[in-house]
């Protein structure tokens, strides 16, 4: 578990630089924490999103974090 979550937050702050380098800002996105698994889904696009685990940093489409948050399946990262 402990490898796994260590994996998620290496791939976030890869994800987090390359924001913070415009290299992929957008404000269309959202940085959540799942707090459970979530299986793997298709998004507004069609294209499938997932599966997700538990303590896994990811930045989705705001909508559908909006969704994930609103169900108890994941928290936002704190925008400051």
């Amino acid at each position: 578990v402990f490898e796994e979550t260590m994996k998620s937050f290496e791939n976030a702050d890869k994800d987090l630089f390359k924001i913070l380098n415009n290299q992929e800002a957008n404000k269309n996105n959202k940085l959540v924490i799942f707090n459970q698994a979530v299986a793997q889904f298709i998004d507004h696009n069609g294209n499938t999103s997932g599966p997700f685990k538990s303590s896994e940093l990811v930045t989705l489409h705001s909508e559908i974090a909006d969704i994930l948050v609103a169900d108890g399946k994941a928290f936002f990262v704190d925008e400051k």
